[in-house]
């Protein structure tokens, strides 16, 4: 069946099926909710049922264009927007290496495909300097790619020492074509693109962190989202849907993804990933382990961080202090970003009086609010993280 490849999210999946089969599914849509809930493994998934040459769009279905989706090489699907995947490479890397079966190899081609997809021809100028200083590493991770795809026995022979080396050349691309923002460029050549008739074949444009456009990236994806052209569909990912502009919003048709269940998440740690930390209880936390934070640390500051906020004292919070051992201890950004979304998480606790029974609506709303404008200076203007928590800090205090 369609989607079966998808863990969890039962509800926007039933959805999707029922519309599918009933030939009602919009041409513009958003997927929307918290990060690692499978917005963007589902976006792929609808991609590959689109463009099915068959009725049923089954998994495993054998037509050509199934084929050519499930390893992320269909010519007719564009995918923008910027997302570090360096630690789902390393960790699907690693997952590979462990086992060395079939589908650990497809979980690793799929999560570097996912990057090599950013640099697709249509979307870049090649006389872009990014594009022609890492022209050769492209094309080296291309070449191990198609090898990778060919081999089907990894008894005898291992590329250990070659893997290595490619999760390596994508860190470095990753790092290297880091931006805040969807380039203008990108949303013009995609919009081109999906105007050109080749054939009646459905086209899929899926744009990760739509949130992050510009007023001219956002203008010119609102003229195509007026008037889609045939065949194509367009998919938005974002896990602020607040963020993205009211004209844009109101043509799309939002689908919501929830945060996974314990369950669900285990199954996705176990047997894709295989994790058998008992300790790490969701993605979030297994991926942190791997950029070397320490989600039990995050989880006790935000904590005590709330509980600071929330007591009588007016004096410098310790808190602050103690933050200097959480950005010590791995990637800065990765520390930062990661305590603000646990911040966010106990937001929602308080929400379901599962902490602080005491803290209103109102006040968790006026937090929520200081928080973002807080992730969108730290984004903007690169300012010390100690120092812009200890700002947020008494802003939440002052909505006491």
């Amino acid at each position: 069946m369609m989607f079966d490849n998808i863990i969890g999210q039962k509800n926007t999946i039933q959805t999707l099926r029922t519309e599918l089969d009933e030939g009602i599914l919009p041409p513009a849509i958003l997927f929307f909710g918290p990060s690692l809930t499978g917005k963007l493994s589902t976006a792929l998934e609808l991609a590959r049922v689109l463009t099915c040459e068959k009725s049923t769009a089954k998994w495993g279905c054998s037509c050509h264009s199934c084929a050519l989706n499930r390893l992320l090489l269909h010519p007719d699907l564009l995918l923008l927007g910027y997302r570090d995947f360096s630690v789902e490479i390393a960790a699907s890397a690693q997952a590979f290496q462990q086992t060395k079966s079939s589908a650990s190899k497809f979980l690793f081609i799929r999560s570097v495909r996912k990057l090599l997809k950013r640099f697709d021809p249509l979307l870049w100028d090649v006389n872009n300097n990014k594009i022609k200083n890492n022209k050769s590493s492209l094309q080296e991770i291309e070449d191990f790619m198609d090898i990778l795809s060919e081999q089907k026995d990894f008894t005898d022979h291992f590329p250990g020492e070659r893997l290595k080396s490619i999760v390596l050349l994508c860190q470095k691309i990753s790092g290297d074509f880091k931006t805040k923002n969807i380039p203008i460029d990108h949303i013009r050549k995609a919009v081109y693109w999906a105007h050109i008739s080749t054939s009646e074949a459905n086209k899929i444009i899926i744009i990760e962190n739509a949130d992050k456009m510009l007023d001219s990236s956002r203008n010119s994806l609102l003229k195509v989202l007026e008037e889609p052209p045939n065949n194509v569909y367009i998919i938005l990912l974002t896990s602020r849907k607040g963020a993205i502009i009211k004209t844009i919003l109101s043509r799309l048709r939002p689908y919501h993804f929830v945060e996974r269940t314990k369950e669900d998440t285990q199954v996705i740690l176990n047997k894709i990933f295989k994790n058998d930390n008992k300790e790490v209880l969701t993605l979030n936390e297994y991926f942190l382990t791997w950029e070397n934070c320490n989600p039990v640390l995050i989880k006790s500051l935000a904590l005590k961080y709330i509980e600071l906020v929330l007591s009588d004292n007016v004096q410098e919070p310790d808190i602050i202090e103690e933050m200097s051992e959480l950005f010590d201890s791995g990637s800065v950004k990765t520390s930062f970003h990661s305590f603000t979304k646990e911040l966010t998480h106990i937001f929602s606790k308080v929400l379901h009086k599962m902490h602080f029974e005491h803290v209103g609506f109102d006040q968790i709303e006026k937090w929520a609010y200081l928080l973002r404008n807080t992730l969108n200076d730290y984004e903007l203007y690169n300012l010390n993280p100690k120092n812009i928590l200890e700002s947020l800090y008494y802003k939440m205090k002052a909505v006491i």
